[in-house]
């Protein structure tokens, strides 16, 4: 099966064909899952195509307008490893 995106870019209605690691990955981000980890069901699930170009397919979703903002988490465990690697 095919995986098609469809979306509204302002008054526009688009349609683009998707590889399943991008449907994955949006899936994700779709449920609920941070962005890490989406990426990380994402490469436990990647097969021997190598890594997913991610940085790529955002830059075209920020210019679609599908991603429209990002909030920030708040982490301790991302805190833990910055003063871990500052001593």
């Amino acid at each position: 099966p095919q995986q098609v995106l469809v979306y509204r870019h302002g008054l526009t209605v688009q349609c683009a064909s998707l590889e399943a690691r991008q449907q994955r990955l949006l899936a994700g981000l779709l449920a609920g899952q941070l962005l890490g980890q989406a990426c990380e069901t994402l490469a436990s699930t990647t097969d021997e195509q190598g890594p997913p170009p991610i940085a790529a397919w955002f830059t075209e979703w920020m210019q679609n307008g599908l991603l429209v903002r990002c909030d920030l988490v708040d982490a301790p465990c991302a805190r833990e490893e910055v003063t871990d690697h500052a001593r």
